[in-house]
């Protein structure tokens, strides 16, 4: 019969191989995280943005379908003009995967096919004084979108809606919103940080309110650059100089959530 010794010895032997293999398998599960830039991208994304799984998913597909296009025209930007424009979270899915280098560089190489190459941002392309260069870039990339897939217009709730010519066109101006016979209502807006500070103001249903939401941030003493912006349905909201409450389903009393925004190394 066996010693309890051996037993004993036997039981501390398979004790120190149960620890070693669940040592093995949390380094093989961090290493399996690290390569995957997409689980990564998807932790970034929900910590910035508070996007949920679906939308994540639905960014990152148009994401992808617009790297796709640079590859095709080979639009590197860095020392030679850029020739497409992403749309508003397509842009903001993009700021995130640049700060994570390594993997957005290893990204660049695979979707190019080409070992070096690397698509650059531009962060002043939506300037004032860049407006008729930004024009151009989102007239030809919805052209390139609708070429590469089979007349498909870009989901105007991911890339907004400069990139849908008919939406667009429809809210225009105020004058457009009469003439549809779209009211015009007064709504109250409420504006809060993630540290509890609010603030309401009053404001115009069809008329563009990024002004009055930059003043607002700086009662907060926010920089527009520097926050994003969560609307009451939990989706992110992006306004340009054109934009409208309307543009985003918000009604009177709504609250958009002030989230500063986090920098990777």
């Amino acid at each position: 019969p066996m010693s309890r010794r051996s037993r004993d010895g036997g039981g501390k032997s398979q004790s120190r191989k149960r620890g070693s293999g669940d040592l093995n398998s949390s380094s093989k599960r961090k290493r399996s995280e690290h390569d995957d830039w997409i689980a990564r991208l998807r932790r970034v994304c929900a910590r910035e943005f508070q996007w949920n799984h679906h939308l994540f998913s639905r960014v990152l597909f148009e994401y992808l379908r617009f790297m796709t296009l640079k590859a095709n025209v080979k639009d590197t930007g860095g020392d030679k003009p850029l020739r497409l424009s992403p749309g508003r979270l397509v842009d903001c899915l993009w700021h995130m995967h640049i700060l994570d280098s390594y993997h957005y560089a290893r990204f660049c190489a695979q979707i190019a096919e080409e070992n070096g190459c690397f698509f650059h941002h531009d962060p002043l392309g939506n300037c004032d004084e860049n407006k008729i260069e930004r024009n151009a870039r989102v007239a030809t990339t919805c052209l390139a979108y609708r070429a590469r897939y089979d007349g498909e217009k870009p989901p105007t709730d991911i890339w907004g809606v400069e990139f849908n010519e008919d939406f667009a066109d429809a809210a225009r101006s105020e004058e457009d919103a009469k003439e549809a016979k779209v009211p015009n209502s007064a709504i109250r807006i409420l504006l809060e940080d993630n540290v509890g500070n609010r603030l309401q103001w009053k404001l115009q249903s069809q008329k563009p309110f990024l002004y009055a939401l930059e003043a607002s941030l700086a009662h907060f003493g926010y920089e527009l650059n520097a926050v994003a912006f969560i609307g009451p349905d939990g989706w992110p909201i992006s306004p340009t100089k054109r934009c409208t409450p309307a543009n985003f389903g918000l009604r009177d009393n709504d609250k958009i959530s002030v989230m500063e925004r986090q920098c990777g190394c």
